[in-house]
């Protein structure tokens, strides 16, 4: 895992709870690991698509205590989404219009009605070092948001790193299984968002990034806690 002597961690989290026990696992397993020596600290956590316990006070304190910002709001936490995304029913092959019914199904339209932004008290930060994709399937079905944040961040022209964490198994035949699986749904992504790059050899991005060491497929830590 990608480690620095002060972490500033943006989390985008795919997941419907706010995983606070796993964040303390995280700063435990650094203390233990590092010595007390590398801190990580929470710049924002997003829980993209809504949140389980939408009505439960205590997840609610938990959002109130992020920051200032919300504190004496009577906000509403987002419930869980569902969606389609609008990756391929917006391109112009399909002569897509919001007149379409399968508009109000997208994920897009769902966190506008959803009105996410109600609990996310920060931005990502300007300037990252690296974007790293752990326990995700990279399926399709979220390719906008990943476009989006190669896009915010100018992986094809910048010195980003990618990380993607793939779980390793019990065995060596399952470990060898799961990266390669894990392997092709990078190329995959990636090569996706190479060909919406104008006026670049988007389709070479792979080769790019490799060959400035700045593409990794790495087995998952081992984090007891």
């Amino acid at each position: 895992m990608h480690v620095q002597k002060e972490n500033i961690l943006d989390v985008l989290s795919f997941n419907y709870s706010l995983d606070k026990g796993c964040l303390d696992g995280f700063r435990q397993y650094f203390d233990n690991k590092y010595n007390n020596q590398n801190l990580i600290t929470i710049n924002s956590w997003s829980n993209i698509h809504g949140v389980a316990a939408y009505k439960d006070d205590y997840e609610k304190g938990q959002i109130l205590a992020q920051s200032t910002k919300t504190i004496g709001k009577n906000i509403q936490l987002p419930a869980p989404i569902f969606g389609i995304d609008n990756h391929d029913i917006l391109s112009p092959d399909n002569n897509f219009t919001f007149d379409d019914p399968r508009s109000i199904f997208t994920k897009s339209f769902r966190l506008l009605d959803n009105h996410v932004n109600n609990i996310r008290t920060k931005t990502f930060q300007k300037n990252v070092d690296v974007i790293t994709f752990f326990g995700h399937s990279l399926n399709q079905a979220d390719y906008s948001y990943f476009e989006s944040i190669f896009d915010q961040y100018d992986i094809f022209h910048s010195n980003v790193k990618l990380e993607f964490y793939y779980y390793p198994g019990n065995d060596e035949v399952t470990a060898k299984s799961n990266e390669r699986e894990v392997m092709k749904n990078v190329v995959k992504l990636l090569t996706s968002y190479g060909n919406t790059l104008a006026n670049e050899h988007g389709e070479n991005i792979v080769n790019k990034l490799i060959l400035e060491q700045r593409l990794s497929v790495l087995p998952n830590p081992q984090i007891n806690y």
